[in-house]
């Protein structure tokens, strides 16, 4: 926190005022080490270099649910991806950020916290207690694997939206207002992921035009959240 400060040439009252709230602040649970979902994944995106993102799912089984993707962006095909979350396995979503100049992104972006909000969406409304992780996978000389996701007030928000779902389904009413809740819900998850979280646990100033992608060590950084996270998963 010290060095960090440093970076962003802190005073005293800012430095004091930011560590009470990273002592104030709830953890989720820290993350095991490297595990066969991880190594199985980031083998997968090691022979699918192909320069674009991809997004799989692994269940016990890996399978790549991407419908179309650029090195930017990526879709997901919901069709495909249904008969994976009916089979009623914890799930774990992957994606790459492929490397632009031999270095690729190491830290979620916000379109991937909006994108995990709704994908949460989707396993929650078919079964609220099913388990469901996001990691993103780096590789090149050293490979990067860090978990993110939400907790608190905005796992609430996801599961509220979800159980509205599966009630109207049930009733067999109209959801496309539900719908519609729920796309607002994914777009400021993912407004509020960068405005209150990522832009700060990042040492880059992401909110300039010009601004990096994150490229630095993930396992260095924390900030407070009560909403969001990010975890290094060690080697």
């Amino acid at each position: 926190m010290r060095a960090y400060a440093a970076y962003q040439h802190w005073d005293t009252l800012t430095y004091e005022r930011v560590l009470q709230k990273v002592k104030d602040v709830a953890l989720v649970p820290a993350p095991s080490e490297i595990d066969e979902a991880d190594r199985i994944a980031a083998e997968y995106f090691r022979t699918h270099a192909d320069g674009k993102q991809h997004l799989v799912v692994y269940n016990g089984d890996l399978h790549d649910e991407t419908l179309y993707s650029t090195k930017d962006g990526i879709w997901h095909d919901s069709e495909k991806l249904k008969p994976v979350i009916k089979a009623g396995k914890p799930m774990i979503f992957f994606h790459n950020h492929p490397a632009e100049g031999g270095r690729a992104a190491m830290f979620p972006s916000y379109d991937d916290f909006g994108v995990a909000g709704f994908l949460s969406f989707m396993v929650y409304r078919e079964n609220p207690s099913l388990a469901v992780e996001f990691r993103v996978v780096q590789l090149g000389k050293e490979r990067t694997i860090v978990s993110y996701g939400f907790k608190g007030t905005a796992l609430k928000d996801i599961k509220k939206v979800a159980l509205e779902y599966r009630n109207a389904t049930a009733r067999k009413a109209d959801v496309a207002e539900i719908e519609k809740r729920q796309s607002l819900l994914d777009y400021h998850l993912a407004q509020d992921s960068f405005n209150d979280y990522l832009q700060y646990a990042c040492p880059v100033d992401l909110a300039r035009n010009d601004a990096e992608v994150c490229r630095t060590h993930p396992q260095y950084f924390i900030w407070p959240s009560d909403r969001f996270f990010i975890h290094y998963r060690p080697q």
